[in-house]
């Protein structure tokens, strides 16, 4: 299937309606962190509570540990959703864009959500260490909210305009052509 033919099946609403819930879901991070910036710049410096940094460093080793494994999932979990049997129910469908599109929205949900997770864990960390003054003292705790940047960074670079859901179509194809073989 060419790209004119892909985009001429493709139902416009299925490639808006994935753009606007990762965009959604994405600024939902994006929002829970500018509060957190706002909560620090605004809120008068408590006194640091030695057992809060406690607290705070073993989630911030927490939250370094999930948004590594999140950004491996995200790799994954396409290869783990389109085993043969998948690929054999779009591709020998009636509408193969509508089956491809169908599980496109579910393996990208699950992808945004598990960056997701990495991303706010770390903005709760940041948030903790705010309400309980350790942030001002040792702000290397900033760094949390690396997972929310990357998961920003990946999600815009993963959009999926009608030509990124072509390619991944064309890419199931062909993979689904070696195994049919």
């Amino acid at each position: 299937m060419e790209l004119e033919d892909f985009k001429k099946e493709l139902n416009q609403q299925d490639a808006t309606g994935i753009i606007i819930l990762q965009l959604a879901l994405t600024m939902g991070v994006v929002f829970f962190s500018a509060v957190i910036f706002l909560l620090f710049f605004t809120q008068k410096q408590e006194p640091a509570n030695p057992e809060s940094a406690e607290l705070i460093n073993l989630l911030s080793i927490i939250t370094g540990i999930l948004a590594f494994s999140s950004i491996m999932f995200f790799i994954m979990i396409p290869k783990l959703r389109y085993k043969n049997d998948t690929l054999k129910g779009i591709f020998e469908s009636n509408k193969p864009v509508q089956s491809f599109m169908a599980q496109f929205r579910a393996t990208r949900i699950l992808q945004i959500v598990i960056l997701e997770g990495g991303a706010l864990l770390g903005g709760v960390t940041c948030l903790l260490a705010v309400f309980n003054g350790v942030m001002g003292n040792n702000s290397i705790y900033w760094a949390n909210l690396t997972p929310a940047v990357i998961m920003v960074i990946i999600s815009l670079a993963n959009l999926p305009t009608k030509t990124h859901l072509y390619n991944q179509f064309k890419y199931l194809q062909d993979n689904y052509s070696l195994v049919k073989r």
